[in-house]
């Protein structure tokens, strides 16, 4: 990645909800609560371009593409507006998802800003059982047809993969797991697992309650994150947490595992252990390749806003609303391993390094510290107003920030990093410098002049 200047303000047209950087460009999403998705591409001469809008859509048309900078756009009815609440790219950057507030879920190719696929309603619980009938009806088709033909078995089951019930991907995932569900429980750490929805394989044909989930209404999509190429975690208004095959697309595990709305997410051992944060002030730990819950902190005196790995993911920081950090051994979130009151409150939280966050107070501040040793590094933006949303770049390199001015503001972080760095070395042992003698000359030794 190219050292960039730093750019000028942004103006965004509606409150920014979420900022993203590139995994390894300098082209910025921000998320608006208009429902809209704006792109922009940072330059070497530090002006910041649009590069599209991608107008908030629930799927009605057959494909959504980005209007272009500069182009007119018939209006959208206000009904249809929903606020653009979450978002994340995949890891190589070719596409970026979004969660809207109106429980619709869609991916967009980054490049043209053309919708790949959409998701009315994806966090419907009646969802899981359209899925579930379509999936039963494709494999009862399938294998009604493998005795004539294989080929047209194949067809079939192909024929599943349609825009509104694609169950193919879910099915053949779930077969592969080995696993099978059940009847969703209330209540204990071993019902907070993920539940598999086989479309009629090892279920007991009853249909879920809605009134367990407060009727069949979506609700807001609040957080995202990719995990790889193929997957992604969604957390919604109710602290239900769904890992989606994005190939297909559909969901093929859910988790209860809050007992409020889901704040954020980070990732451990490569992708393969799922960390959240929820408004109930408990952190949860999911080993993705069993399936099974690990572990879930005791609840903290407020809700999490945000939560993210340090120190090459041995440690899992955590800010509270109320301004503190809580730090917890990886490998352990029943209670904290330490805890620093850094603020009078944390509006947003954002990992600067493997050694530092930077953290946005009420007053538009934007403070970076270090954690282990815990300190102020350097106050390094400064809003009018409250900042809702930060991104870091993929380099490290440059802090994006935004607020209710609707203003991104972006701040150069090397000095910052040389800080954080200083800080961690004071806290350490000096290192001596060890000269290698000749092994032909005899040390002198401390007893030679005794």
């Amino acid at each position: 990645m190219a050292t960039y200047t730093t750019p000028g303000a942004i103006e965004l047209p509606a409150l920014g909800m979420n900022l993203h950087f590139h995994p390894s460009n300098y082209v910025l999403a921000a998320g608006c609560v208009d429902g809209a998705l704006n792109m922009y591409s940072l330059s070497e001469t530090a002006e910041a371009k649009l590069m599209y809008t991608v107008p908030y859509s629930d799927g009605s048309s057959s494909s959504a593409v980005g209007q272009k900078a500069g182009s007119t756009f018939s209006a959208i009815s206000a009904r249809a507006i929903k606020s653009l609440r979450a978002a994340a790219f995949s890891p190589s950057g070719n596409a970026i998802f979004l969660g809207h507030a109106s429980g619709t879920l869609k991916a967009v190719d980054v490049e043209t800003g053309k919708g790949v696929w959409t998701i009315p309603n994806a966090t419907q619980p009646s969802l899981a059982r359209r899925w579930r009938k379509a999936a039963g009806a494709a494999a009862e088709t399938a294998r009604a047809l493998a005795s004539d033909s294989a080929a047209a078995a194949a067809l079939a089951a192909e024929a599943a993969r349609g825009p509104d019930e694609s169950v193919a991907g879910a099915l053949a995932a779930i077969r592969r797991s080995g696993k099978k569900g059940g009847k969703k429980k209330k209540g204990g750490m071993a019902s907070r697992g993920f539940d598999f929805y086989l479309g009629g394989e090892g279920q007991d044909g009853g249909e879920e309650d809605d009134d367990e989930f407060g009727g069949d209404v979506a609700t807001p999509i609040n957080a995202l994150l990719a995990l790889g190429e193929f997957g992604l975690a969604s957390g919604d208004d109710t602290g239900t947490i769904r890992i989606w095959d994005v190939r297909a697309p559909n969901y093929v595990r859910t988790s209860d595992m809050h007992e409020d709305y889901v704040t954020s997410f980070t990732s451990l051992n490569d992708g393969s252990m799922l960390i959240s944060s929820g408004g109930d002030g408990r952190i949860g730990a999911f080993d993705l390749a069993g399936n099974r819950p690990l572990s879930q902190s005791e609840p903290l005196d407020d809700e999490i806003v945000s939560v993210t790995a340090l120190a090459d993911g041995s440690k899992v920081v955590a800010g509270v609303q109320t301004g503190e950090l809580h730090v917890f051994e990886a490998g352990y979130l029943g209670a904290p391993l330490d805890e620093y009151a850094a603020l009078g409150s944390i509006e947003a939280m954002v990992k600067i390094s493997e050694g530092g966050v930077a953290l946005a107070a009420a007053d538009g501040s934007v403070r970076v510290f270090s954690v282990h040793p815990n300190k102020l590094v350097d106050v390094v933006s400064e809003h009018d107003v409250e900042v809702s949303a930060m991104a870091v770049s993929g380099d490290g390199l440059l802090l994006a920030s935004t607020g209710h001015d609707t203003v991104i503001r972006f701040t150069n972080l090397t000095t910052v990093h040389d800080k954080i760095f200083q800080a961690h070395s004071h806290e350490r042992m000096p290192r001596r410098n060890v000269v290698l003698q000749s092994t032909s000359e005899k040390p002198n030794s401390f007893f030679d002049d005794l």
